[in-house]
């Protein structure tokens, strides 16, 4: 499995992403998690793998919760 977290970093949001990275690799240490530089106080994180995004700030306006996108990986 492949995901990418792209995030702001102008808006210094990196550490929120390895946060959310790191829960990843907690539940599944085979995944390949990239942490990808955005733009504009973005804030994604991209299944590759299946090819959609699975959570984005934009249309929640919001971060995801602890464990949230471990979760939505867990329903495909």
């Amino acid at each position: 499995m492949k995901i990418t977290i792209k995030y702001c970093g102008q808006w210094g949001y990196k550490s929120k992403a390895q946060v959310v990275g790191d829960e990843i690799l907690e539940v599944y240490p085979d995944a390949k998690v990239m942490l990808e530089v955005g733009s504009g106080g973005q804030f994604d994180v991209i299944y590759e793998s299946r090819r959609y995004i699975l959570f984005t700030k934009d249309e929640t306006n919001r971060f995801p919760e602890k464990g949230e996108i471990v979760k939505l990986i867990g329903r495909d």
